[in-house]
């Protein structure tokens, strides 16, 4: 379990993380704003925001970028802690919810307490890098559906209809099966198809040895 300090000598920052752009709010040891932030929310932009402070105490909120942030934050040798707005209501039922508002209200619990900001831990870089063959294997086996679902619809309407066919099989079988005037609209669709089957079975390989190797 993270063990959290009860130092109130330093500053406390509540960066709330936008998209492109990050808002902190730094907070003296006795509570005064002493300073608002506009950070890119990019690895430049949270360097020079703050990799030549003094330690602080950093809350932010989960999101897409707050694994990398957190990590980045903390290699600057700051505390940090991912809130999660959910089981926060001052933030997650804020009536004057802005950006600045979120920021300012992430630095004084962590000022205060930093339980009450419920905090997660994230997986470590390594296993969020593994899951990321798993996200990109989902993404195109999306893909490969919504395009085999489209040719079997066109195949449909022009008044026929293709057999059952395994999906990793399909491009190579459905060619021969394609109505004659369909071949020019739908074979560049069939090279998609199989472009992706080739693609999914190389994540299968490499999510195969992760398994073996990393995760027996």
């Amino acid at each position: 379990m993270k063990q959290i300090s009860t130092n109130l000598t330093s500053l406390s920052i509540g960066l709330y993380i936008g998209d492109k752009r990050s808002v902190a709010v730094v907070l003296s040891p006795e509570g005064h704003v002493l300073e608002e932030l506009k950070v890119a929310s990019t690895q430049a932009g949270l360097t020079a925001a703050f990799a030549h402070r003094p330690a602080c105490r950093i809350a932010l909120e989960v999101g897409t970028h707050s694994p990398w942030m957190n990590e980045t934050l903390q290699g600057f040798g700051h505390e940090v802690f991912v809130a999660n707005p959910r089981k926060v209501r001052l933030i997650s039922h804020s009536r004057n919810k802005t950006d600045r508002m979120d920021a300012e209200c992430l630095a004084r619990l962590a000022r205060l307490d930093p339980k009450l900001l419920y905090p997660i831990q994230h997986r470590k870089s390594e296993a969020r890098n593994h899951l990321m063959f798993l996200r990109a294997r989902d993404a195109v086996v999306a893909s490969r559906t919504k395009l085999v679902n489209h040719c079997r619809t066109q195949v449909k309407v022009s008044g026929n209809r293709l057999p059952a066919i395994s999906t990793p099989a399909f491009a190579k079988k459905a060619y021969a099966l394609l109505p004659e005037h369909l071949h020019a609209v739908l074979d560049p669709l069939l090279q998609q198809i199989e472009m992706h089957t080739q693609t999914i079975r190389g994540y299968d390989k490499e999510i195969e040895r992760l398994c073996n190797d990393v995760y027996p």
